[in-house]
């Protein structure tokens, strides 16, 4: 029989982080072919824009045209947010049917589910940063107010079924009398993974600092300084990068589900009720 990690539970940070990783080990068999895909085209369109930015800078010509130096940075960019968006949908609607069916998550659910959702995945991440964008023109304090709270908008809106602004109302609530708690919390976990990401920055920027002391070198010898954005390495060492900072993102975000777990424990004991419910069953 499977055993399962109760995901309703209130816990410290060290047991959030700890679960969090022993999660994403026990489930990664299963979890990673089902976001892979899911999410594998926009994965593509992210890799190819990004790639088709550095091979135009390579060629000084086109610096002048707009759609040559910005055209794939759009393109990254806008399919980058759709990614965010379903990746979080993948990971939330996987943990709901591993709540729900005692761990069994199936393809065919998680797919249906993210597509269902996926306008309003979109929509409530867009909501999400305007409400962030506007007030940080105002002050910086409101900004990251609205950040730490809106941090469970998502699990709210999946794991409750219920509309973004919905998910927005009560996130309001779920943080109340925790927000400091919550900031900490989020602070040291944006930062582990931060320093786990940037493992796959190390590569690219050792690269680029030797090609550049090359060229350097090598100055007045017909070396071109453009050259390094259509070197096959340096083109691939930033793919790779990217592909490692979209699977962090991911294990990220099983990370902040776990918040919003630990958040609804303490606010309405739903492990709890579940415990009770199952022995007097």
């Amino acid at each position: 029989m499977k055993n399962l990690i109760t995901l309703y539970k209130e816990r410290d940070l060290g047991e959030l982080i700890s679960d969090s990783f022993k999660l994403i080990k026990e489930e990664s068999k299963n979890f990673f072919p089902i976001f892979i895909k899911i999410t594998w085209i926009y994965i593509l369109i992210v890799l190819a824009g990004n790639a088709f930015t550095l091979l135009n800078f390579s060629d000084p010509t086109k610096l002048t045209n707009i759609f040559a130096m910005f055209g794939g940075t759009i393109i990254s960019g806008v399919t980058n947010i759709i990614l965010y968006a379903v990746s979080f949908g993948v990971v939330l609607f996987y943990l709901k049917a591993y709540n729900e069916n005692e761990g069994n998550v199936t393809y065919e659910y998680v797919k249906t589910n993210v597509y269902k959702r996926i306008w309003s995945l979109l929509g409530l991440g867009f909501l999400i940063y305007l409400i962030i964008f506007v007030s940080a023109f105002f002050f910086l304090l409101p900004a990251i107010y609205f950040a730490i709270t809106f941090s469970t908008c998502y699990q709210i809106m999946i794991l409750e079924d219920k509309t973004a602004s919905e998910a927005i109302s009560d996130s309001f609530k779920l943080i109340k009398d925790h927000w400091w708690v919550t900031f900490g919390v989020l602070i040291v976990i944006t930062v582990l993974f931060l320093i786990i990401s940037s493992v796959f920055n190390i590569p690219t920027i050792l690269y680029q600092f030797i090609s550049m002391g090359t060229m350097l070198r090598d100055f007045g010898n017909g070396i071109d300084a453009y050259s390094i954005f259509s070197d096959p390495i340096y083109v691939t060492l930033n793919m790779i990068s990217i592909l490692g900072s979209t699977f962090i993102n991911v294990l990220a975000t099983f990370a902040f589900a776990m918040v919003y777990f630990d958040l609804h424990e303490i606010k309405y004991k739903t492990g709890i009720s579940n415990q009770i419910d199952n022995i007097g069953s």
